[in-house]
């Protein structure tokens, strides 16, 4: 609770939420199949055709990161998984040095997939 209260309390000052910068990563398969545990699709209807996929069809990584004043991405992995070496270099290579450039103090949020955990401290 005294996090959360600490976080209010922090957001309320107007320079907090300008260092915020959220990232996610996803997977997209060029087959169109949806990661039904990760993706969702909302409709009006419920869909009545059904899609065939074949297993382990080509799929692309994307990365990207957003703050309140600018979009940082995408970023498209030519690697065919995302291990965690992988995405540390992407961070090294192309994600930190824009963040140096814009700013010297921001607080870059990951999401808590295994691959992202590893590097909480970075």
């Amino acid at each position: 609770m005294n996090y959360a209260t600490f976080m209010q309390e922090s957001m309320e000052a107007e320079t907090v939420a300008d260092r915020l910068i959220f990232s996610d990563e996803s997977t997209f398969q060029i087959s169109g199949k949806v990661n039904r545990y990760n993706g969702r699709i909302w409709g009006t209807e419920k869909p009545s055709t059904v899609i065939e996929h074949e297993r382990d069809s080509a799929k692309i990584n994307v990365f990207c990161a957003i703050s309140s004043r600018k979009l940082y991405g995408s970023f498209f992995f030519s690697e065919r998984s995302v291990t965690s070496n992988v995405y540390l270099d992407m961070l090294e290579v192309w994600l930190m040095p824009q963040l140096d450039s814009d700013s010297t103090d921001c607080n870059f949020q990951q999401d808590g997939a295994p691959g992202v955990r590893r590097f909480a401290h970075f």
